[in-house]
């Protein structure tokens, strides 16, 4: 599907028959060959309106030698869009206006599939209006109404949002719209077929029971209730990855309404070659994440696990101890097992059998800005999850977190290090008040 061509209209009035300029941009395997841009004339008593020409900038001089809509299809239109693979952004527009003036002129023999960005991108979870989604994939867009600029933009933005979710089957639409009953009837049988296709791959509630979110691969195709780009988010928050097509490496699909039916194919081919890729409904993906523990770090709680260091650091406060430091660390890998050893502590790494013993975190500055982002590093989800890992089941019930791993930032144990030997045994505040104060920040941010 990186074969099409983008479109774009501007009017002369509020009605869709005004149409007076049509941009067209033809991307042929995802990348742009040619923009093209025409005037046209609107129908005889379609007049201009001033707030249309503020905006455009469109006046009737512009067009007054232009074709109409007729003529120009005749002439340059139809071997650009018929029999082809139309996109636009706001079909409540644009495909609106195209409708209407082919069938305003009474054209003939014309076919053309469409999508519209601004539905896909809502069903990915992002925002609808063009500008937002040009910020939020840093697309250039001066939103001055031009119409080859324009659909340039939709165009740029259709390919970005492929690459998020390339399944984009039921997203597409057709004209004429005589057919649709044709296609839903496909549509129904289809569904019926599939359905005993996801059964037979689907999570059973033993199963469900048992999912291990951290360390392995999700896709989701469908639309579910919840915006995608957060259920992702719990995804990847647990340990978890996204993965952006069907592959031997995926573990689970999560299906929702209006799946596509080419990932259940690819999930039904791989699974038939000894791959394992199981299946969750939404229904099964909320069950999932009720059964998690929705603990996460924050700014927050690391502000008190440190504030609890400051205050309670004794000369061998090291002693003994498991200790974690961040990847993100600019200081050289020996220097800082040296450290670890001066400290008479061990320090450990994520792949050793160690980790899981981990007493202390220094975290990174990089690592505590991502608590910041949402965009958790990988180092912050692994403690995440050892965190997670050394709660009892009581403490998974009451949400007290009485973990014994606790969390330093570097600044502050580099004053420890530069300190410690004027540090006395006094303890300022005790651990069980470090738990009230860490219960009560979880609590606010579940």
């Amino acid at each position: 599907m990186k074969n099409f061509v983008a479109i774009d209209f501007e009017t002369a009035n509020r009605k869709r028959i005004s149409a007076c300029s049509i941009g067209l941009s033809i991307f042929e395997d995802g990348k742009l060959i040619e923009c093209k841009h025409f005037y046209i004339k609107p129908p005889i008593n379609e007049e201009f309106e001033s707030i249309n020409m503020r905006i455009h900038k469109i006046t009737p001089e512009d067009v007054k030698d232009a074709c109409n809509f007729l003529d120009l299809w005749n002439t340059q239109l139809n071997s650009i869009l018929n029999n082809q693979f139309i996109v636009l952004h706001n079909s409540s527009m644009d495909y609106s206006i195209l409708k209407q003036l082919i069938e305003f002129y009474d054209i003939k023999n014309v076919y053309f599939k469409y999508l519209d960005t601004m539905l896909l991108a809502k069903n990915l979870g992002y925002p609808q209006k063009l500008e937002l989604l040009c910020e939020e994939f840093n697309i250039k867009f001066d939103n001055i109404h031009k119409a080859d600029e324009d659909s340039k933009v939709c165009g740029e933005l259709f390919l970005k949002l492929i690459n998020i979710d390339s399944d984009i089957e039921n997203s597409i639409k057709h004209y004429p719209e005589r057919d649709k009953k044709y296609y839903e009837s496909i549509s129904i049988e289809r569904d019926k077929e599939y359905k005993i296709l996801i059964d037979k791959f689907r999570v059973s509630k033993k199963e469900l029971d048992n999912i291990v979110i951290n360390g392995n691969n999700f896709l989701f195709t469908g639309e579910i209730l919840e915006p995608r780009h957060i259920a992702e988010k719990f995804i990847t928050n647990n340990g978890g990855k996204i993965v952006k097509s069907i592959q031997k490496k995926l573990n689970f699909l999560v299906v929702g309404k209006d799946y596509g039916w080419s990932k259940i194919d690819k999930t039904v081919e791989l699974n038939n070659k000894d791959c394992s890729i199981q299946i969750l409904l939404e229904e099964d993906f909320n069950i999932l994440k009720s059964k998690v523990f929705q603990f996460r770090l924050t700014k927050k709680i690391v502000d008190v696990y440190d504030d609890y260091f400051i205050q309670t650091a004794k000369v061998n406060s090291f002693y003994g101890k498991y200790i974690y430091y961040s990847q993100n660390f600019k200081q050289p890998h020996n220097s800082i097992y040296q450290l670890g050893g001066n400290l008479n502590g061990t320090v450990v790494n994520h792949w050793s059998d160690e980790s899981q013993l981990t007493n202390f975190f220094i975290i990174s500055d990089a690592d505590y800005a991502s608590l910041e982002s949402g965009e958790l590093s990988q180092e912050v989800i692994f403690i995440q999850e050892l965190i997670k890992k050394q709660q009892s089941i009581k403490d998974f019930q009451t949400q007290i977190i009485s973990s014994n791993l606790k969390i330093v930032k570097f600044k502050t144990f580099e004053n420890y290090l530069q300190n410690r030997t004027k540090l006395n045994s006094n303890n300022i505040i005790s651990e069980s008040e470090l738990k009230r104060d860490i219960f009560l920040l979880t609590d606010n941010n579940n």
